[in-house]
């Protein structure tokens, strides 16, 4: 084959750069264009987008910073992230990559990628990911598994039908520019009746099937097997030379204290390893995934990553710097748009790979395209997008803040907005705001009240927790969005029904919230007793020893930040865990947090009796009476929803919807933001 000359190569590149903005600012019909009542022919192929995004008002828009920028038109404020890249003989639209990361329990029963399935894929591809990982299982029993992969998408490729649905996957993927990249199934961790060799087959096989099915890349690794790792790339690319090979390296962080709650990430080589093995990879694979070898970091949670700093990015550069012929990708944590460019100009990644970037934001790519990176909305990083609890449920998918995602046939039955109302928004919580936010986007003239100085509700704790970044940016992703959306805000003042009726409201939405429980505990009302809320903003005024009473993430919470604020902290709880650890990667990183610490203890089974001065009196699991020395204690019961206040604003507009904690969705902020979305479509 005669070699590309260059001056053809950047023609190509050229061409290629103008379809990729074409696309990524063409074609993004969907749920949200329903709320803003945009039905033209764009909407034939549904794929839902975040439905507070958008203004809808034509002609232009206003980024969240209060910039003008005109609706749709291209940005070269992340040219270098935008731009094209050359692997062998194909070129990548962008830089951006989506790792093998399909939320759980998207599939139903079918042996086949499903409806949901394909225009989960679509969508991807349609959001800016130039290479996406189709996840796929092949040939398993289901009703033979248990727990989360149970449920998860199962297919027979060897059926002709399910072959059908599942090239129609891969080719809706391509109609928007992006590669379709297939992990191996079955050769992770082969065992010992298995052997290298029979693995080796079995993924060439594989190799040949996905190529003959439309795939563009495979995804190959055995965790823990460097040598066995690069010896099957060798053999696929011998196989399927065309096929671009994605591979991954685990660097330990030395920054990170290594934990074993997660063993899938505890193995890992050090930076210098790393090196060594890309160099190994060179002409066998062509992109080194880079995640550090610690399953919080890896999966970064607030709690095991720093704002702004994904630790990958520092091995990923280091790897580069070494000069070592392979695309580099590092991933987790890595959201903010700004930063992804950065690494890309500065040359320390060639891809970046993302996954809840993605999921939180259905315009993430078109936001991009635009240069609207701050209109990208916050990901707070809690995880269950992977499931809410693997133990029992319940079996569907979720976002904390992309209230669609998992719930199409919801998405894409919401009305279209009739005539602009006048509306009122009891609330400043994340269910007022964002109640107010698609109001809003729907046309309708909103006004909202909130009681206290500030916006938050109960997310305005993250003012006094390092570990609470992420709540604290949606807070104010929320806040400075309500201006832009044309909300009118109105602070310090205490909604009542009869205030709103006067007005002359259409409709109304509140979102009044929820309070702690004060327990039935002798001593709870105390002056030194405080409830998990103002625990935070009273923190300063406690004495060295604190005690608090209650479990779960919530209240370890609390007991964290004060222990990191210099209080020695007993966390007492009647469970046998402080912290179920039930879902993938979120509550073994607060684990992991308490246990770094020194001037933190768990008295678990043991059930509070009495608060007085000076100590808690408990009675152990055996029902001995004991006590702890307490400065100030922390009482945590849950929280007690609104509803009889909520309630009585019934009848002071013809339209009357109850949000987030106060209705009957709320208990967190996916609730919230969930139940926030769907009624104000309503509106």
């Amino acid at each position: 084959m005669p070699p590309v000359r260059r001056e053809n190569t950047m023609s190509l590149i050229q061409s290629l750069m103008k379809r990729r903005q074409f696309l990524a600012l063409s074609g993004m019909a969907s749920a949200s264009a329903l709320t803003l009542g945009k039905l033209a022919a764009e909407t034939a192929s549904p794929a839902p987008t975040h439905g507070a995004t958008a203004t809808g008002k034509p002609g232009g828009v206003k980024s969240g910073t209060g910039r003008a920028v005109r609706a749709g038109e291209p940005s070269d404020r992340y040219s270098h992230l935008l731009s094209p890249l050359k692997i062998g003989d194909m070129v990548i639209k962008n830089r951006m990559m989506c790792s093998a990361s399909t939320p759980h329990f998207l599939q139903g029963p079918e042996s086949f990628p499903s409806e949901v399935m394909r225009d989960y894929y679509v969508n991807m591809a349609r959001n800016g990911a130039a290479i996406i990982s189709v996840r796929i299982l092949q040939n398993r029993d289901r009703k033979a598994l248990k727990g989360d992969i149970a449920h998860m998408l199962i297919y027979d490729l060897e059926d002709a039908g399910v072959q059908n649905y599942f090239e129609q996957m891969i080719e809706g993927t391509h109609v928007y520019g992006s590669k379709a990249c297939a992990p191996l199934d079955g050769i992770f961790s082969p065992g010992p009746a298995v052997g290298l060799q029979k693995s080796i087959e079995a993924a060439v096989t594989q190799a040949k099937y996905y190529q003959s099915r439309g795939v563009d890349m495979l995804q190959v690794g055995i965790r823990g097997n460097a040598s066995g790792t690069i010896e099957m790339c060798k053999a696929i690319k011998q196989a399927v030379p065309e096929m671009p090979i994605v591979t991954e390296v685990f660097v330990r962080e030395p920054l990170i204290t290594q934990h074993t709650n997660d063993s899938y990430y505890t193995i890992g080589v050090d930076e210098e390893g790393a090196i060594a093995y890309a160099r190994q990879l060179e002409g066998a694979a062509d992109i080194l995934m880079v995640r550090t070898a610690d399953t919080g970091a890896a999966h970064a949670t607030t709690w095991s990553s720093v704002k702004g700093k994904p630790y990958s990015i520092t091995h990923a550069e280091a790897i580069k710097k070494s000069g070592v012929k392979i695309v580099i990708a590092p991933g987790g944590g890595f959201h903010d748009p700004d930063l992804n460019e950065e690494y890309i100009a500065s040359g320390k990644a060639d891809l970046i790979t993302m996954a809840r970037a993605f999921i939180s934001d259905w315009q993430y790519g078109k936001k991009i395209a635009e240069g609207r990176g701050e209109d990208v909305v916050p990901c707070i990083r809690c995880n269950k997008c992977h499931g809410e609890d693997l133990r029992k449920g319940p079996w569907y998918t979720v976002c904390s803040v992309n209230p669609e995602i998992g719930l199409p046939s919801a998405a894409h039955a919401v009305p279209s907005p009739g005539a602009s109302k006048k509306v009122a928004v009891i609330g400043g919580g994340p269910a007022g705001m964002k109640a107010a936010l698609v109001a809003a986007e729907r046309g309708h003239k909103v006004t909202l009240y909130e009681k206290s100085s500030t916006l938050g509700g109960l997310m305005r704790h993250s003012d006094y927790s390092s570990y609470k970044w992420a709540i604290r940016d949606l807070r104010d992703y929320q806040a400075s969005h309500l201006k832009t959306a044309g909300v009118e805000v109105v602070l310090n003042t205490q909604a009542t029904p009869e205030m709103i009726k006067g007005k002359g409201y259409d409709t109304i939405l509140v979102g009044v919230g929820s309070e702690p429980i004060v327990p039935n505990l002798p001593g709870a009302d105390g002056a030194k007793v405080h409830n998990i809320i103002d625990a935070y903003s009273e923190e300063k005024s406690m004495g060295k020893n604190v005690v608090v009473i209650g479990g779960g993430e919530i209240a370890a919470d609390a007991g964290i930040h004060l222990a990191k604020s210099g209080h020695n902290v007993t966390m007492l709880t009647s469970e046998k865990k402080l912290i179920d650890d039930n879902r993938p990667h979120y509550p073994g990183t607060i684990i992991d947090a308490y246990n770094d610490l020194k001037n933190f203890s768990v008295i678990t089974e043991g059930t509070a009796r009495a608060i007085s001065a000076g100590s808690v009196s408990y009675a152990d699991s055996a029902g001995n009476e004991k006590s702890i020395p307490a400065d100030d204690v922390v009482v945590f019961a849950g929280f007690k929803p609104k509803k009889d206040e909520a309630l009585k604003f019934y009848g002071s507009a013809k339209q009357f919807f109850t949000v987030g904690d106060c209705s009957e969705k709320g208990g967190n902020i996916q609730k919230c933001m969930r139940s926030a979305f769907f009624a104000a479509t309503e509106v």
